[in-house]
């Protein structure tokens, strides 16, 4: 019963970032929602890895739920807007291509991580490496996308 309690919660996270991220972007434009969302991603994949309790691994699961669903819904927007229409079904295909083919890779990587140094590892690492991330993101968003 616990196992669906969480899930649950991560589904509820995803619902309210779906439904909060075109209201969030629109106030305050993508370049100040994205960062957040990252560092949403960041602090939750940390908490996983320092706390790993059921109620605080709930908590992170709601919490990637809604950074992972206003990424989803900001980006995708931010590209339909920034790219031009003959070319955003290849820059699109790209970004699948980059996000899913890596995807084994990271879990080949999470696996011997957890293997070698303990499943505490591989949360605290991606928190980490993903933490890192920010602040290039924060340099490469588009100027339209600053305000």
């Amino acid at each position: 019963m616990t196992y669906g309690v969480v899930l649950t919660l991560a589904a509820i996270g995803a619902l309210c970032g779906n439904v909060l991220a075109e209201r969030l972007a629109d106030r305050m434009r993508p370049a100040r929602v994205l960062p957040p969302a990252v560092g949403g991603f960041a602090a939750a994949f940390v908490v996983m890895g320092v706390f790993p309790t059921v109620v605080l691994i709930a908590g992170s699961l709601a919490t990637l739920g809604f950074a992972g669903a206003t990424w989803n819904v900001v980006t995708v927007s931010l590209r339909q807007r920034i790219i031009p229409n003959d070319l955003l079904g290849r820059v699109n295909s790209i970004y699948r291509l980059v996000a899913y083919g890596t995807m084994p890779l990271g879990a080949i990587g999470g696996g011997v991580l957890a293997r070698t140094a303990g499943l505490r590892a591989p949360f605290l690492t991606a928190g980490l490496l993903t933490a890192a991330t920010i602040p290039t993101l924060r340099r490469r968003l588009p100027q339209t996308c600053r305000a």
